[in-house]
């Protein structure tokens, strides 16, 4: 069987490690066609298993079908395929330049995987950072050990018993159990550890991981904040705000690390913009199913406490309401709550929205630098000068001009943070394919030719922190990035073309929204929120407005959308 169940687990998983090596070492996992194999089994899941997956997603987290088809089952579908794409490509030695002197020698780049790997996946998206991170393991040929986060039950049961069906039951493993059982699993050497979660669990993984001096990928959280400018029109300001309502309350309720955690606005166009942001929420989410519900008891009683504090309490503008016994709370907005308080100095992590005014817009700039790094910043203007200013004098993962969250869209970029936010390799929750492959596996550097043979360990591309990579590395990821984005519209595998549902989707969001009656639209039996897919659409036209920038120092992903997109009207 390729699961583990929980009481068993509780002995140790000397024997379980034990094993997946020893499947490593004999060389079952390395070959191409058993790598391709997984990740069709996992595409074969995906499709067959979508109606379960929507029925434990929504039993877990009440998600919405068109937000889990959105934001896990399609993306994470797309992700897959273009694995199997680019699989053959990724696998295959490079050559390496040689000097001079080592003439008549030649030199590869030869990719390797790294072994065993440990994949700890979370609550908010389930499926889709459990089986990211998976797919990219398997595809560079390791064996696996997933660990489901026990705070979305139903998931993690549909994991462990589905896995082993459609994947090598042994060389990939399904270890069910609360926090104990994390911990037994780290008191084991692994060869890469993938974790995506808080800090606090972030700070124990690494020094339990140091005792082996296994390679750690951490993905946690950071306080995401959202520049508004003053637009030129009211069409600019209204897309403007549909964009900042699809990113802040779209995806889980909020509870989403990319998510906007708050807006940095003028004090002369507060008033204009909470107004605007009031009227855009009542038309979006006009039934509370709409959106999905607060994890659980513990983490409805941390949101609700923000507002215990009378000075954040009296700070509300709109909304406020929530309902303990379904565990949900309106979309509430709070102009200027004090900065020392917990909503401004913790993580939100859900469905509050705080609202900081500045006396000018270039101020939210120095308000940015007195804060930690965050793992995104967005930006809404169309202000160029404002735009370099704040490429060149802010520090964060990830920047998108007029747009939010859609960066973890495009598969041809790195998702990249600054280091209180991620360890190890750029990202790991909605990582593209490709880093996602070059973490899990090494290459190596070899040497042949008249001189006297020699290799010495090196790291593939996005091995090693962003910091440390050449840029040799920059101009050929850069180089992915066209060709993998001419190429996303392509269908693979008996797919659907994804540019074409997503025109479809276009069609039906400009006349949707532009109506402002309906909110929700039908498209191929899944119901969409127009300003969720607003995003989605701008995705697709948006590559040919599009300002991909790649620093070496930093792997800076800047994305800079046109406001007026045709997905926009």
């Amino acid at each position: 069987m390729g699961s583990v169940p929980e009481e068993k687990a509780k002995l140790g998983f000397g024997g379980l490690v034990g094993d997946l090596r020893e499947v490593y070492e004999s060389g079952r996992t390395q070959g191409l066609e058993w790598r391709q194999s997984q990740l069709r089994g996992l595409v074969r899941l995906l499709e067959e298993k979508e109606e379960e997956i929507f029925d434990v997603l929504h039993e877990d987290l009440g998600k919405h079908r068109g937000e889990a088809f959105r934001d896990e089952v399609g993306v994470l579908k797309k992700s897959v395929v273009d694995k199997l794409q680019n699989l053959k490509n990724w696998a295959a030695p490079e050559k390496a330049h040689t000097p001079l002197v080592a003439f008549p020698a030649t030199a590869l780049v030869v990719p390797e995987p790294l072994g065993v790997v440990l994949v700890f996946s979370c609550w908010n998206l389930p499926i889709g950072l459990a089986l990211e991170p998976l797919s990219g393991a398997l595809a560079a040929g390791n064996a696996v050990v997933v660990k489901p986060s026990e705070l979305a039950p139903a998931t993690s049961a549909f994991l462990a018993a589905n896995i082993p069906k459609y994947l090598d039951s042994k060389a990939v493993k399904v270890v069910e159990g609360g926090p104990e059982v994390g911990e037994k699993l780290m008191e084991h050497r692994w060869d890469k550890v993938l974790f995506t979660g808080s800090s606090r669990v972030g700070r124990l993984i690494m020094a339990q991981a140091a005792k082996h001096l296994t390679p750690v990928a951490l993905e946690l959280g950071s306080k995401c904040p959202c520049i508004v400018d003053w637009l030129d029109s009211d069409r600019d300001s209204q897309v403007a705000v549909n964009r900042i309502i699809g990113a802040k309350w779209s995806t889980c309720s909020g509870q989403a690390c990319i998510a906007i955690d708050y807006l940095l606005v003028e004090e002369e166009f507060a008033p204009i913009l909470i107004e605007m942001l009031k009227s855009t929420l009542e038309r979006f989410f006009t039934k509370p199913e709409y959106m999905a519900r607060i994890l659980n008891e513990k983490q409805f009683q941390r949101l609700s406490g923000f507002l215990a504090d009378r000075r954040v309490a009296s700070s509300v503008v709109h909304g406020g309401h929530f309902n303990p016994k379904t565990l949900s709370m309106e979309p509430t907005l709070l102009l200027n709550p004090p900065l020392d308080s917990d909503i401004m100095t913790e993580e939100i992590f859900g469905p509050l929205l705080p609202i900081i005014t500045v006396k000018k817009i270039e101020d939210s700039i120095k308000f940015l630098r007195s804060k930690p790094k965050p793992l995104a910043i967005y930006a809404f203007t169309r202000n160029e000068k404002l735009k370099q200013r704040i490429i060149d004098e802010t520090s964060s993962g990830s920047i998108t001009f007029n747009d939010a969250i859609v960066q973890t869209f495009c598969s041809s970029m790195a998702w990249t943070a600054s280091r209180s936010v991620a360890w190890g390799t750029a990202g790991s929750a909605s990582t593209t394919a490709s880093t996602r492959l070059t973490c899990s596996a090494t290459r190596r550097r070899c040497s042949r030719g008249a001189s006297s043979s020699s290799s010495c360990s090196a790291t593939r591309r996005g091995t090693r922190p962003r910091s440390e990579c050449s840029g040799a590395s920059t101009a050929s990821t850069t180089s992915r990035s066209s060709s993998r984005s001419s190429a996303s519209g392509d269908e693979a595998d008996g797919g659907e073309c994804v540019n074409n549902r997503a025109n479809r989707i276009c069609t039906h969001t400009q006349h949707t929204v532009a109506s402002g009656q309906l909110s929700f639209i039908l498209i191929d039996e899944y119901v969409i929120v127009p300003s969720v897919h607003q995003n989605v659409c701008s995705v697709v036209y948006s590559f040919y407005t599009c300002l991909s920038i790649y620093r070496t120092k930093r792997y800076l992903i800047i994305m800079d959308y046109y406001l007026s997109s045709l997905c926009s009207s």
